[in-house]
């Protein structure tokens, strides 16, 4: 039994506290042992509250039993309260409720509700106080017993015609200490109230008491008892004051009140709106929650002396204690903790007065003293307590959970126990538990008188016991023994005077009833002898554990008749026990050493025994037949092997008389075909019964194999063989030559796949070697609307996959219309066939024109010939060549071949370079000519003409051309001399090292030289006037 003592410390109810949006703090230090300084723990999950709340904890643990809201109320675990649908109050009630315990049960707890004048105003609720009685389940949650009763007007007919109430609650103990006096403040037209109402052990007393205040008070705020429930204390939000009353515990008297009004203290110009009231622990102390303004309004912490005479001095003892850090709109709520501190609720965190009851100074206040760095908002309100529960004083007791005790006894089965146990005074409940008895389970204080086991067994019998401190469990254990099984043996007849044994058996000591005629009563085989008239004999049999059955025989009188039981026949080898009944003793003719009535015999042939049975006075000869019969004559096959869909004979025999059983054989033959691994069990049987089993286990193999198909590919591919088997495959060539699975093809094959012995299996693959094909590809132009047409027959014959076309003779003829694809195959029309894809080109005819400018030039300075190339219709590829009348007129080398250009609709300009150089002509000719590269369009030429200025025709030895220049250009296999400038005629020569001319020709832009094969040394580019470049050449 455990023991739990709380006395010398404060009682736990409200030692846990929910608040603001899932806000969870507990007192109970982290050993659970004492009560200390606030800390957060697991948030609650579903709670919300913009105000106040309730709370109630167990007493001795401070585990949470039950937390509300105005509208809701919730177990421990998050779940709802049964029957809490639509509570009368709210989540904006200054003081939502409180919850304190029955007086007259430990079970049950009363939850007023105060209304709710701000969020749910209007929503149809009740403006007044409610009453609601919960009860605490046998699994820990809560359920209500009574709702909605009017607290403020016992006499109303329904909630909704109770007087209007505030959101102000409060409670304290009556002078008891076990009463509770509830505190309410009303307000009716211009009048308002302080209703005070008793709840006793008997529920709540049908009278109110009523208080008028000096003046009517607005709804928010708080009112408060100081702990030892000597003052109670109401302030105003609407004129800044504070009312304070004493308090007569005994009869519900209210006296004063004494009125402070808050006035300018600290760095506050001003106080005003208070809202958070507590008393400290000592009640000297009553601490206010108010708004300040200085810069902008904060929330003021302020302290009021209760050991005054009047309202001056009420007032004057006001003193600043600290202040939030930042501006606040609304001051907060305050909270006497059971630690004795006091807590400030407001917006921005959780403050806490750590000691209330300091005598010099000013009390240490701090604005966030409480909650994690992840909390950021603990709203406005803190849970309503009785704090008379916070004195040493209160319920000085023990908190122990029940104790209990359950006694029972041994017995036999199909027989009843005696339960005793007892529990003790406080507990609840009681549950008792017999497992493989009947009752099963009862449950009650007291346990049933017997319980009754049909089995034999060892069962642990037990009590649970539960309070609302805990549970307490008590064992027993019972051990139900099994009954004997008594058997007396079979009736017996003896002559008239002479004797007979009885045989008990079944159990370990014996008592016959009656003893007449017996040698011995307590015997397990005694003799009965002068037996004179027939006996009936009761056996009582006792086993060790001392549980007793009974059985009966009868002895007759007669002559004595011996007998054994009919013949019997035995197989070869077998044995046969035989029984000699009647008389007291047996002699065996046969072997006169044996002297017992059961004898137990192996004849290797057919033998007849006799024996003589005596009981002193009486004797018989009687004798019995053993009849010694052949065993099945059969030949069994050892365990073997076999292929799939082969059979196999299991066993052999000449003997046609045997009934045989196979199991495992349909149809019963001994031939089977098993197409997987079977065990047969042959039994043989005689005709007289005799049997032989022996059994057979046949394994069979199951090869398949299934080639792949033949098959057709190109000549030089791989190929990959493959089978399906349920084995090892193995490939070779007709010549028996082993392949691997992955083979490259050069001709035509057949390949031969084998799986391994036992039961080995084959198959053969063709494949056929093709030859692969080209790909070919022709990419043309044509005019639209003609046919252009292709002879592919020297690739095989060509067939067409895509695009429009016809195939006739080989050749493939495409109507031509704008871009035209064709695809197709050449080849024999495998997949080793070539392919082609022929794309055309479709252009309609166009014209072409080219245009050269006639105009002056410079025989000094290189000009620039504007040369204009255009297309009438559509864009189209051409080449122009760009020559000129004489060789005084040179023009840019790149324009004297043909080179692409883009004839388009809009023109191009191409700006060929030009030079003038000696020569007496006054105008030379340029001739450009363009050719288009489809035939669709038609070529054209122009001609322009350039005129000389200056004074070209005087023969001076003047500089009228570029000096010439040239760079020689290295790379691995030659060399590149690039020439620039010169004279009208610019010629190279290649010198060998004798300073011979090996060989001379006329300058381009540019001359390459191999080097592996270079017949000079020197280079030397020179022109007409004369000037030179020298080069000397590295191999």
């Amino acid at each position: 039994m455990l023991l739990v003592a709380v006395s010398a410390q404060a009682q736990r109810e409200y030692a846990t506290w929910v608040l603001g949006s899932d806000v969870r703090l507990t007192f109970v230090t982290t050993d659970g042992m004492s009560i200390g300084g606030p800390r957060m723990i697991a948030p609650t999950q579903n709670f919300f509250s913009r105000e106040g709340s309730a709370v109630y904890a167990n007493a001795c643990t401070g585990d949470l039993i039950m937390y509300a809201s105005g509208n809701m109320a919730f177990n421990t675990d998050g779940s709802r309260v049964a029957g809490d649908i639509d509570l009368t109050g709210g989540t904006s009630s200054a003081q939502a409720g409180i919850i304190v315990g029955d007086p007259g049960d430990s079970s049950r707890l009363w939850f007023i509700v105060a209304p709710d004048l701000t969020d749910d105003l209007g929503d149809g609720r009740p403006f007044a106080y409610a009453a609601n009685h919960v009860r605490l389940r046998p699994d820990g949650r809560c359920e209500f017993l009574q709702r909605d009763i009017p607290m403020t007007m016992p006499g109303a007919s329904s909630i909704m015609a109770s007087d209007s109430g505030s959101e102000r609650i409060a409670a304290t103990f009556a002078e008891n200490n076990k009463d509770i006096w509830i505190a309410m403040v009303t307000t009716q037209y211009s009048q308002s109230d302080i209703v005070l109402r008793k709840i006793t052990a008997s529920g709540l007393e049908p009278t109110v008491l009523r208080t008028p205040l000096t003046y009517p008070v607005a709804p928010a705020g708080a009112v408060k008892f100081s702990p030892d429930g000597r003052f109670l204390a109401v302030v105003d939000v609407a004129q800044s004051s504070v009312f304070l009353y004493s308090f007569n515990k005994s009869t519900g008297e209210l006296r004063g009140p004494t009125i402070a009004s808050l006035s300018p203290i600290g760095p506050f110009t001003r106080l005003f709106a208070p809202y958070g009231l507590s008393f400290s622990m000592s009640g000297e102390s009553l601490y206010v929650a108010c708004a300040g303004s200085r810069v902008e309004n904060e929330a003021a912490i302020v302290r009021l002396a209760t050991n005054v005479r009047d309202n001056a001095e009420f007032s004057a003892s006001l003193s600043f204690v600290g202040a939030t850090s930042r501006p606040l709109t609304w001051p907060g709520m305050l909270q006497l903790g059971p630690d004795g501190s006091i807590l400030h609720a407001h917006p921005e965190g959780l403050g806490r007065i750590v000691d209330p009851d300091a005598i010099s100074g000013t009390p240490n206040y701090v604005s966030r003293a409480v909650l994690a760095p992840s909390v950021t908002t603990i709203r406005n309100g803190l849970p309503s307590c009785n704090e008379a529960t916070f004195l040493k004083s209160y319920k000085a007791e023990f908190c122990q959970i029940p104790r209990a005790s359950i006694q029972s006894h041994d017995t036999c089965a199909g027989s009843c126990v005696r339960v005793t146990g007892s529990v003790s005074m406080d507990a609840l409940r009681a549950t008792w538990r017999f497992p493989g008895g009947v009752p099963s389970v009862v449950s009650g204080l007291t346990p049933p008188d017997t319980v009754c086991f049909d089995s034999p067994g060892t069962y642990i019998i037990s009590v649970l016991v539960t309070n609302t401190n805990g549970s307490y469990t008590a064992y027993d254990t019972v051990t139900i023994h099994p009954m004997p099984s008594v058997n007396a043996g079979p009736d017996r007849i003896v002559c008239l005077g002479g004797t007979t044994r009885l045989q008990a058996r079944g159990a370990s000591q014996y008592r016959w009833s009656p003893a007449t005629f017996l040698s011995d009563s307590t015997s397990n085989s005694p003799v009965v002898s002068g037996i004179t008239q027939p006996m009936t004999y009761v056996l009582y049999g006792w086993n060790v554990e001392g549980c007793v059955m009974t059985d009966t025989v009868n002895v007759s009188l007669g002559e004595l008749v011996g007998r054994f039981s009919n013949d019997t026949t035995i197989c070869e080898g077998g044995s046969a026990t035989l029984v000699a009944e009647g008389g007291t003793t047996c002699r065996w003719l046969d072997d006169s050493t044996f002297t017992g009535h059961v004898r137990t015999v192996q004849p290797r042939t057919t033998t007849r025994y006799y024996a003589v049975v005596s009981d002193g006075t009486c004797s018989d000869t009687i004798s019995v037949s053993v009849a010694v019969v052949a065993r099945p004559q059969i030949m069994v096959l050892r365990d073997t092997t076999i292929c799939s869909g082969e059979s196999v004979v299991l066993f052999i025999t000449d003997d046609h008389t045997l009934s045989i059983s196979i199991t495992g054989s349909p149809g019963n033959t001994p031939r089977v075909f098993p197409d997987t691994a079977t065990s047969y069990i042959i039994t043989a049987t005689t005709q007289t019964g005799c049997t032989i089993t022996d059994t057979v286990v046949v394994n069979v193999i199951d090869r398949f194999l299934t080639a792949m198909n033949d098959t057709t590919v190109c000549v030089g591919s791989d190929i990959g063989l493959r089978a399906l088997s349920n084995g090892p495959v193995t490939w070779s060539d007709l010549s028996g030559t082993t392949l691997s699975s992955l083979i490259n093809v050069q001709w035509d094959t057949v390949l031969v796949a084998a799986t391994p012995a036992p039961c080995q299996q084959f198959d053969t693959i063709r494949i056929t070697a093709v030859q692969r094909g080209e790909h070919v590809t022709i990419d043309t132009a044509a005019c639209n609307g003609s046919v252009a047409r292709f002879d592919m027959s020297s690739y095989g014959t060509p067939n067409i996959t895509a695009g429009t076309g016809s195939v006739s003779g080989g050749i493939v003829s495409i109507p031509v219309a704008g871009r035209t694809v064709v695809e197709g195959s050449v080849g024999n029309g495998t997949e080793c066939s070539g392919t082609f894809v022929i794309t055309v080109q479709g252009y309609d005819r166009q014209q072409l024109s080219v245009s050269v400018p006639s105009f002056e030039a410079d025989h000094t300075m290189p000009f620039d010939i504007p040369i204009t190339i255009q297309s009438v219709d559509v864009d189209i590829p051409a080449t122009v060549t760009i020559t000129s009348s004489s060789a005084s007129l040179r023009i840019d080398p790149a324009y004297t071949v043909p080179i692409p250009v883009l004839a388009t609709t809009s023109g191009q300009t191409l700006q060929v370079r030009g030079q003038l150089f000696l020569d007496l002509s006054q105008s030379f000719d340029v001739i450009a000519r363009i050719t288009p590269n489809v035939d669709c369009a038609e070529e054209d030429s122009a001609t322009g003409i350039i005129a000389r200025i200056g004074c070209a025709s005087l023969l001076r030895p003047i500089r009228l051309f570029d000096e010439v220049s040239s760079q020689a250009v290295y790379s691995v296999d030659e060399i590149i001399i690039e020439i620039r400038g010169g004279a009208s005629i610019t010629q190279y020569r290649l010198i060998d090292v004798l300073g011979r001319t090996v060989f001379t020709g006329e300058c381009t832009s540019f001359v390459r030289v191999d080097r592996h094969s270079m017949p000079a040394t020197l280079f030397v580019v020179l022109d007409n006037a004369g000037t030179r470049m020298i080069h000397h050449l590295h191999k």
